[in-house]
């Protein structure tokens, strides 16, 4: 081998470093448009796959129909922004953050029963009791599909998340007012009889216009025109008729004749 070919070899090898140090200057740069543009390709798969497979049910586009809708109003999207905005994951005990785990895991095995049944029965009526809500799709589920097209599916369903807004506003939800707490006085009792207003709340009279009432009846609580004096002569009064022994009615006695000798 001579020095020519030596030095040629080093050049070519040379050569092929630099080569392979400038495309990977711009690696970094490529790979996450190559990965989106396969994303890209996998939602169109999907989307194809979904008007075939899908769309009677969840309706076009996953608008919903005797099925949940599946598209950016589904509560299935956006929990990365924050609690309350996929609420339908919140309320099946779901990672909010976890919409393609789950979506794949319903297609793949399908739904014994749905979520909402009052609303979306899915494949399971009162003709068809024992069919499941939605059925099993994946082969290892005795499905049609491959795990790649299974991959399409959910990939073109999560898609969706791109039309939730950042700054969407939580789902409200519902509080109960609280009950412990009173929202009126409670009424006065009083003891008939006795002129006792123990726990009843004060009457307030008019100054200079308080009437005593019928003697031995209760003051009625709150009615205009009474106040404290009242109060104390019907107590007085009842008082009076507690002590005093009831009168007993006389025995007529027949009047005695002496006989005249």
């Amino acid at each position: 081998m001579s020095r020519f070919d030596i030095t040629l070899g080093m050049l070519s090898i040379l050569g092929t470093v630099v080569i392979i140090s400038f495309l990977a200057m711009g690696e970094p740069s490529r790979m996450p448009r190559d990965s989106r543009g396969f994303d890209v390709r996998k939602v169109e798969s999907g989307a194809a796959m979904f008007d075939q497979y899908c769309s009677n049910c969840h309706g076009p586009n996953a608008s919903g129909g005797i099925c949940p809708p599946l598209d950016a109003t589904s509560g299935l999207h956006g929990g990365d922004i924050g609690p309350g905005i996929a609420w339908r994951l919140e309320e099946l005990g779901w990672d909010p953050q976890g919409s393609y785990e789950y979506v794949y895991s319903a297609i793949e095995s399908g739904r014994t029963v749905s979520s909402r049944p009052d609303r979306y029965p899915g494949n399971r009526t009162a003709n068809a009791p024992d069919s499941m809500a939605m059925p099993s799709w994946g082969q290892d589920y005795d499905g049609p599909l491959r795990p790649d097209q299974i991959d399409d599916l959910a990939s073109y369903i999560v898609a969706f998340r791109d039309a939730v807004p950042d700054d969407a506003t939580p789902r409200p939800t519902s509080t109960a007012a609280p009950t412990d707490a009173p929202t009126s006085e409670p009424p006065a009792t009083t003891a008939v009889g006795t002129g006792s207003t123990e726990g009843a709340a004060p009457v307030v009279g008019t100054p200079g216009t308080a009437t005593a009432e019928t003697a031995g009846s209760a003051s009625t609580p709150g009615a205009a025109g009474t106040g404290a004096t009242a109060g104390a002569a019907a107590a007085s009064t009842a008082t009076e008729e507690a002590t005093t022994p009831a009168s007993v009615p006389a025995t007529a006695v027949a009047p005695t004749t002496t006989p005249t000798p």
